[in-house]
């Protein structure tokens, strides 16, 4: 199975990739970012090209250290991590783990596990990190800011899906069989949607439906 670093990247994906022009790219192309032409299309390995972005914004000691990490320890992303931190600057530092853990996470092999289950609390430490980070962006209206909205898109969807899994009672959709057939819902809905159909009357001793949530002057059974 191949590496999703070692994929081609269309000039779109490269520019979205990286939250760059065209325009910019082209530069960065005459600067030197190693890239393939076929035809009348250029294309550009990810792995090359990210570490070639990366080593022009962060300098040479990112590239020194994050490769002899890598070198000295190519099966063991901790150890990496920890070389860095003991070697490098702390701008190396905290880019090289962050691409770390990314490139940890792309590895595509039959023992690597696609649930990942962590304390409730790592992910607290996570946020107050990111939120005094986010803290340090200009105040900005600007709209067409792509590079800090690259940063919330990405951020974004972690969060998104950390949510869903803590909050799983509201957004995981799961089948239920009911009088009316199989239906997906959240429990969340299902409940809410039972506690309306089966009410009770008690001015009218009578059964009625609604889907309007639970009336305040009947029983409801759930």
């Amino acid at each position: 199975m191949v590496d999703s670093d070692d994929e081609l990247l269309t000039m779109e994906e490269i520019v979205n990739e990286l939250g760059k022009t065209r325009a910019t790219i082209h530069k960065y192309m005459r600067q030197g970012m190693p890239f393939l032409k076929k035809g009348r299309n250029n294309f550009f390995k990810k792995s090359e090209a990210l570490k070639w972005f990366w080593g022009q914004q962060m300098g040479d000691d990112y590239v020194e250290q994050t490769s002899k990490a890598q070198e000295i320890y190519p099966e063991d992303p901790l150890a990496q991590i920890a070389y860095i931190r003991n070697n490098s600057t702390k701008r190396t530092y905290a880019t090289g783990m962050v691409e770390i853990m990314q490139r940890a996470f792309q590895l595509n092999t039959d023992t690597m596990s696609d649930e990942i289950c962590l304390k409730a609390g790592l992910f607290d430490q996570l946020g107050r990190g990111m939120l005094f980070a986010i803290k340090q962006i200009p105040h900005s209206d600007d709209k067409d800011d792509k590079r800090f909205f690259y940063i919330a898109n990405r951020i974004e969807s972690f969060i998104s899906a950390v949510i869903q899994q803590r909050h799983a009672y509201i957004y995981k959709e799961i089948p239920f069989v009911s009088f009316f057939g199989t239906e997906v819902m959240t429990r969340e809905k299902y409940d809410r949607e039972e506690a309306g159909f089966y009410c009770y009357d008690e001015q009218n001793m009578e059964f009625f439906t609604t889907l309007e949530g639970r009336p305040s002057d009947a029983y409801c059974r759930l």
